[in-house]
């Protein structure tokens, strides 16, 4: 009423525009003085519809903020807006407190503008809420029904991801006379109260530049797109992967901001789906701040956890799980396809060996023959760290299926496929109830753990505009294991090749094969680490697939890692060794037509701890002057080949093993398991060519 009487006589009229004519003055004379652009914060409070201008981070760009009025109270507020604010910002820390910040559905609202965006902000009043995206009521309404429609499809169905209401931002109210906060963990990255998010992602960039390759399916994204990455969170790209066995539901959603080069456009980008089909997807357009809020609202609603980057996630019930994916590194400017491709200086047959066992072809048919899903997890994006996961996995199926606890199998096996993609089509997933389920699953990772170090070193190769060595050179100098063709004349290459022919398993005859090469071979500090003063020493054979002899060859033979179960194992986990070459051609797993590789092994066998029946702690039953087990088999070779270092090489015929009753063995032939890596050593490396008995 004062002031409406005091208006009347004109006395606040006069007095606001002598205020605003200072201000105005004082204004010009600051942007003379300084030759640039100032920036005005703190507005006289009587002041009407005032605008201040702020300069961009580039000076090109001014962003107009117009004051806003509050619902109660006489004094009138200018509300500054301006790009990554680091003021008023709230950090949720901890998923685990409350829930979340500013909500029960674990939203959160922000009113960061970007540098472009002009539009005046709306005035806030009570009972009224703000949208965040720029998106009509009508859209959202509709995709909310779309939402609640798919929800209450069946199960079974993967294809159909239920997009929730997450879809859309959620939409935050402003409170009485309070000033905003911005969840900063929803956008880019703060400087506020940050540490705990620098501590855990202070290695993302570190060393090697990589990035997240953009989706496939992002179509007009390709060129001239990049996934966006930000300086504390890195790159916003993340694979969610959920399996419920009950339900027959085993499906997938890849997340990405994607961000045009040299522009300020961005798109949000999202395909779901179930496992081993390209499922459904769709983009949105808009700003970085609207695109990445999209991207971090999906994130909590899919797993229920605010994003904070790619950190390990607790899985929560039915909810979808981040999957750990390996970057690509950036090629170099210089770095091109190669305009010239050297000669191979290797011999023919080691060539072809090294590009037989670097094959991708081959390593994805494998993989794909044992169910594993390559087009969900790329063999490029194999990490040490997904493979351990999927171990810890088996060991809790193996734990669960000993204590008979179905709810726990269950539970475990959902855990399992959401870490380790497998391809079942339409079909339900297989439940893993069994040892020999679970043994088939350790099988799998095995290889996959082997495939990793190929991968590892294939990726690592980058194309160049001029190359100094052959692809196949370069693999080889990277192996650090040399290999040397034995000619068809050789003693011991003659002597390999009649072994290998008198020690086939009666049990065996339908494995048929013919000795293609032979090759010595010499790894980098073997012979060095090798426990010489061990006695007892054995030339024994050792099989595996083709997929995994590049990681064998490099980093020798390797014992499974402290998180697979022993289950797989019959005698623990350790180095499996024979004395006969068919039982570790069954290893190889190659059929008819196709080449396998057998090593010949230098073991240093000591005393052994001689068992006739399986035993998973056999390792930690050793005693101190034991180095080794050996699991007798009620038939073995009956005559030995004795080297000129001292080893011995076992060869036929195979004969009946009369030490004890034949009931008594569990093994048909004998196997020899040692538990140190330095007790062996490669010797030779045989190429099998297989073909029909």
């Amino acid at each position: 009423f004062f002031l409406r009487e005091m208006s009347s006589n004109g006395m606040v009229t006069r007095s606001r525009t002598k205020r605003n004519g200072d201000k105005a003055v004082e204004a010009k004379e600051n942007d003379k003085s300084d030759g640039k652009k100032s920036v005005k914060k703190n507005v006289s409070k009587g002041m009407k519809n005032a605008e201040v201008k702020e300069s961009d981070v580039n000076g090109d760009t001014d962003v107009s903020v117009p004051t806003t009025k509050s619902t109660r109270g006489r004094k009138k507020k200018v509300e500054v807006k301006e790009e990554n604010t680091d003021t008023n910002t709230n950090v949720e820390n901890d998923d685990s407190k409350n829930g979340s910040v500013n909500g029960n559905d674990g939203s959160s609202s922000t009113n960061n503008e970007t540098k472009n965006d002009t539009k005046p902000a709306p005035k806030p009043s009570r009972g009224r809420k703000k949208k965040v995206e720029n998106e009509d009521d009508s859209d959202v309404e509709k995709k909310k029904v779309k939402a609640n429609n798919e929800d209450k499809k069946s199960p079974t169905s993967d294809t159909n991801e239920p997009d929730s209401k997450d879809d859309q931002p959620s939409k935050a109210s402003s409170s009485k006379g309070r000033k905003k906060k911005i969840d900063t963990q929803e956008g880019p990255a703060s400087k506020q109260k940050k540490t705990k998010i620098v501590e855990v992602k202070k290695d993302v960039q570190e060393k090697k530049k990589v990035v997240m390759p953009v989706d496939p399916f992002a179509l007009n994204r390709q060129i001239g797109w990049s996934v966006f990455v930000d300086k504390e969170l890195g790159p916003y790209s993340i694979t969610l992967n959920q399996t419920d066995v009950s339900n027959n539901n085993n499906k997938f959603i890849i997340l990405q901001v994607l961000k045009k080069d040299d522009s300020e456009d961005y798109s949000f980008f999202q395909r779901w789906g179930r496992v081993g089909f390209a499922g459904q997807h769709k983009r949105d357009d808009g700003n970085q701040s609207s695109m990445v809020f999209t991207f971090c609202s999906k994130f909590r609603d899919k797993t229920g956890h605010a994003y904070k980057g790619h950190i390990e996630y607790e899985k929560k019930p039915k909810k979808y799980f981040p999957i750990e994916m390996a970057g690509e590194e950036v090629n170099s400017e210089d770095e091109a396809k190669p305009v010239n491709i050297p000669e191979s200086k290797l011999e023919e047959s080691v060539r072809k060996v090294l590009e037989l066992i670097c094959d991708t072809k081959t390593i994805a048919k494998t993989l794909k023959d044992m169910n594993f899903d390559v087009d969900k997890m790329p063999l490029g994006k194999l990490t040490k760290k997904q493979i351990t996961v999927g171990y810890e996995c088996l060991k809790a199926i193996e734990t669960a299926i000993t204590a008979k606890n179905k709810a726990g199998i269950v539970e475990a096996v959902d855990m399992y496929y959401t870490n380790i993609p497998h391809f079942f089509g339409m079909r339900k997933p297989k439940l893993i109830e069994t040892m020999e389920d679970l043994k088939k699953e350790i099988e799998l990772l095995d290889t996959l753990w082997e495939i990793e170090a190929t991968m590892k070193t294939i990726n690592e190769e980058k194309p160049k505009k001029e190359m100094d060595k052959h692809p196949m050179d370069e693999f080889y100098d990277k192996m650090k294991c040399g290999l040397k063709v034995l000619p068809p004349r050789n003693k011991m290459r003659k002597t390999i090749e009649d072994v290998i022919k008198n020690t086939q398993g009666p049990t065996h005859e339908w494995c048929t094969c013919n000795v293609k090469n032979v090759f010595e071979v010499k790894r980098e500090t073997e012979d060095e680490k090798f426990l010489k003063d061990i006695p007892n020493r054995k030339l024994l054979w050792h099989g595996s697939r083709v997929t995994n002899w590049y990681g064998i060859l490099s980093q020798g033979l390797r014992i499974a890692p402290k998180e697979a179960p022993v289950t797989g194992y019959m005698f623990d986990k350790g180095i499996y060794l024979a004395d006969l070459s068919s039982k570790s051609i069954n290893y190889c797993f190659a059929s008819p037509g196709q080449t396998g590789f057998l090593a010949l092994v230098e073991a240093a066998i000591g005393n052994p701890n001689v068992k006739l029946t399986s035993d998973y702690k056999a390792s930690k039953t050793l005693k101190k002057d034991e180095h080794s087990v050996k699991g007798e088999g009620r038939m073995i070779p009956s005559n030995e080949i004795k080297l000129e270092n001292g080893s011995i090489l076992y060869n036929g015929p195979i004969v009946d093993n009369t030490s004890h009753n034949s009931e008594d063995y569990s093994l048909y032939y004998n196997e020899y398991i040692v538990y140190n890596t330095d007790q062996v050593r490669l010797r030779y490396l045989v190429e099998l060519e297989f073909c029909q008995p």
